[in-house]
């Protein structure tokens, strides 16, 4: 039997048989290094995916971390501690920062605010015309007091009897308003003072209270079947006949209720 191989052939089949082992060995080898690179390319690659299969499976099996109850007890108390310091010093800056802020910028407040806050701080005006006594007489002596229509001061206004030394009647009066009332029959002095903020009968209108009497005694008496009294206008006349000075606060006397 003849084989043909490369072009030539020949007779010996052990030569022949040697060759094709030779050759059937080679493509085993090739075969099993492609393998081997492959198998290692694989673990390579294993390796190279294993760091993130392993963080996803201890981020599945994290445990929560544990405090004695104590310990966090302690915890939160600081805590708060902390939290209270920080909200005192916030307080602190806050109402140091609102004095300097007003001083360089007057801020205006609502209306309806600002009663509120001078009725907490200042006493309630009397009406006009109201009345405070000290006696227990009959009062049928017609007296008026006349303010000036264009005034923009109120007036505290009151009898002062020198024969008992000690004030008989007071009368508060609005600005530009009149009153007419009836008072004791009895020879009385007239006091009166002036301001724009009223303070309550001890302080009168305050440090800016002005003082003032009439230099003339008010002599209010029955004559025959008649009570004579007397209109009084506190502002300046042309031709008026009641002159009034300026008295400090010592000549006003006490308003104190002691009773005639």
């Amino acid at each position: 039997m003849a084989f043909k191989f490369n072009g030539k052939v020949s007779g010996d089949t052990s030569d022949l048989l040697i060759y094709v082992g030779l050759h059937f060995l080679l493509i085993l080898v090739l075969i099993s290094v492609v393998t081997c690179t492959s198998s290692e390319e694989r673990r390579q690659m294993d390796r190279s995916y294993a760091p993130l299969e392993k963080v996803h499976t201890n981020k599945s099996k994290e445990t929560p971390i544990t405090i004695p109850a104590d310990v966090a007890e302690r915890m939160l108390a600081e805590v708060r501690k902390l939290k209270a310091k920080r909200k005192n010093a916030q307080d602190t800056m806050s109402s140091e920062a609102i004095p300097a802020v007003e001083k360089k910028k007057k801020r205006m407040i609502p209306r309806k605010v600002a009663e509120e806050l001078l009725s907490v701080v200042l006493p309630k005006i009397p009406k006009n015309g109201y009345v405070w006594r000290n006696h227990k007489r009959e009062e049928i002596a017609p007296f008026r007091i006349v303010t000036s229509p264009s005034g923009y001061y109120y007036y505290y206004c009151k009898l002062f009897n020198l024969k008992r030394d000690t004030w008989t009647l007071a009368v508060f009066i609005h600005p530009g308003k009149s009153i007419s009332l009836e008072v004791p029959v009895g020879s009385y002095e007239l006091r009166y003072a002036v301001g724009d903020t009223w303070y309550g009968r001890e302080h009168l209108f305050g440090p800016r209270t002005s003082y003032y009497k009439a230099e003339a005694v008010l002599h209010f008496q029955i004559v025959g079947n008649r009570v004579s009294g007397y209109e009084v206008q506190l502002y300046p006349q042309p031709y008026g006949n009641l002159r009034t000075r300026s008295i400090s606060p010592n000549e006003w006397g006490s308003d104190e209720q002691g009773g005639e």
